[in-house]
C-alpha cells in the first residue's frame, strides 16, 4: 500500500515538472509588452476563487507567486522590464518592490523624486512609492509628485513596519540616532527610553530613509550612531539589533503604490476587492465640497486629503474608495463629479487596483 502511495506521489511530482517546463517555456516566449500586474491581479483572483481546493488559500497565493516570480526572471533576460524603487536593498520600499515584483530588475534610488524621473523618461516600467502609512498619514510629496506627473497606479502593496535600532557598538555609546522623519515619531517611546538610559542628551537627525540610516550608522567607527531601520538593513552590514521591535503603535502597516507611466491592458477581476484614486478640483464657491462629497455618497469613501496646488491658496482633493471603475456605482459617482467639477481635466482618475489585504506576506 505505502509502495503504491509513493508511486502516485512520483506521478504527481512528474506532472507537475513536466507543468513546470511548459510554464518555463511559456515565459520565455512573452512580448516585452506583457503585464506583469496582469498577472498578479489574475493570481488574487484565482485565489479568492479557490474555495475548493484543499489547500489553504494563503499557501495557493504563495505558489502562485512563486511561479509568477521564476516566470519574471525568465522574461527579464530578454525584456527591459525595470522596476525604480527608494533603496537601497533593505529599505520597506525595495521590500515592497520584491513582494510585488521580485522576479524583476531592481533599481533603488536615492529620493522617490528620482523614481518619478526614470518612470517618466521610461528608463523603467515600473516605480514603487510609499502612499500612507497607517500612523503618520499620507505622504504628501509622493501624492503630489504622482498627480504632477499624472501616472497610472496600478497596484497596492502593504508592509508591515517592524522597527529595530541597529548600531556597530553597544547601547552604551549611542548619542545620535538616524532615521526616516516617519520612523522617528513611531518610536517615541523607545526614544525617550534611550535617553534616560544614557544619561545623555540624545540627538535625532532625519535621512532621506531608514536604510541610508543604517547605512551611516555602519560608517561610523566611533559607535556612536545608531539607526532606526528595519531588521533587513542589518543584514550583510557589521550592525547589531540594540533594540527590537521599537515602533510605538504594533501593526503598522505602511501602504505603497505601484506605478507606471502607461496604463496596463485591463484584466477581468471577478471577485477581487478593489480601490480606486482620484484627485479632484473645484470651483471656488461655497458648499462647493460638501456638493461633490454628496456625489460621492454611493460609494465607500476610504480616504479625502486636500492638496495645495501651484497658484497660492487653491487646494486640489486626493480620494479613495472602495470598487472598480467598471462597476457601475463608481461609473456613476465619476460621471457625476466630473459634470460638476468641469469636465475630465478637472477629475483626475489614477486607477483601480486590487487592495492588498496580507501586509505580512
Amino acid at each position: 500500500m505505502a509502495a503504491d502511495l509513493t508511486h502516485q506521489v512520483e506521478q504527481h511530482f512528474q506532472q507537475v515538472g513536466d507543468l513546470l517546463v511548459q510554464g518555463s517555456q511559456l515565459a520565455a516566449s512573452f512580448p516585452d509588452e506583457f503585464s506583469w500586474i496582469g498577472l498578479e491581479t489574475k493570481i488574487q483572483q484565482y485565489v479568492s476563487e479557490s474555495s475548493d481546493v484543499l489547500l489553504d488559500a494563503q499557501d495557493v497565493g504563495s505558489l502562485a507567486r512563486l511561479l509568477a516570480t521564476s516566470y519574471q526572471r525568465i522574461q527579464n533576460r530578454t525584456s527591459n522590464h525595470k522596476v525604480a524603487c527608494l533603496g537601497p536593498p533593505g529599505s520597506y520600499t525595495y521590500k515592497a518592490a520584491k513582494k510585488k515584483l521580485g522576479g524583476l530588475e531592481i533599481l533603488t534610488q536615492d529620493t522617490a523624486g528620482e523614481v518619478f524621473e526614470l518612470l517618466a523618461n521610461e528608463e523603467v516600467r515600473y516605480g514603487v512609492v510609499a502612499i500612507e502609512n497607517a500612523i503618520q498619514g499620507l505622504v504628501g510629496e509622493n501624492i503630489d509628485e504622482l498627480v504632477d506627473y499624472g501616472f497610472t497606479i496600478v497596484a497596492e502593496v502593504r508592509i508591515q513596519i517592524e522597527h529595530a535600532l541597529l548600531a556597530n557598538r553597544t547601547l552604551q555609546d549611542v548619542e545620535t540616532v538616524y532615521s526616516h522623519w516617519q520612523a522617528l515619531r513611531q518610536c517615541q517611546r523607545a526614544l525617550n527610553q534611550l535617553k534616560q538610559r544614557s544619561g545623555t542628551k540624545i540627538k535625532l537627525v532625519e535621512v532621506e530613509s531608514t536604510s541610508r540610516a543604517a547605512k551611516l550608522a555602519e560608517e561610523d567607527a566611533s559607535g556612536k550612531t545608531a539607526a532606526i531601520a528595519s531588521r533587513i538593513a542589518a543584514e550583510g552590514r557589521s550592525l547589531n539589533v540594540l533594540m527590537d521591535n521599537i515602533e510605538d503603535v504594533p501593526n503598522n502597516v505602511t501602504r505603497f503604490f505601484v506605478i507606471a507611466k502607461h496604463a496596463p491592458e485591463a484584466v477581468e477581476l471577478g471577485n477581487v476587492k478593489c480601490r480606486t484614486s482620484i484627485n479632484f478640483k473645484l470651483r471656488h464657491v461655497p458648499g462647493a465640497l460638501c456638493h461633490a462629497l454628496n456625489l460621492l455618497q454611493d460609494v465607500n469613501l476610504t480616504l479625502i486629503q486636500s492638496r495645495p496646488e501651484s497658484d497660492h491658496w487653491s487646494y486640489s482633493f486626493f480620494a479613495e474608495f472602495d470598487g472598480h471603475a467598471q462597476d457601475e456605482s463608481v461609473k456613476k459617482c465619476l460621471a457625476e463629479l466630473e459634470e460638476y467639477c468641469g469636465g475630465k481635466e478637472a477629475v483626475r482618475f489614477f486607477g483601480s487596483y486590487p487592495i492588498d489585504e496580507d501586509p505580512t506576506r
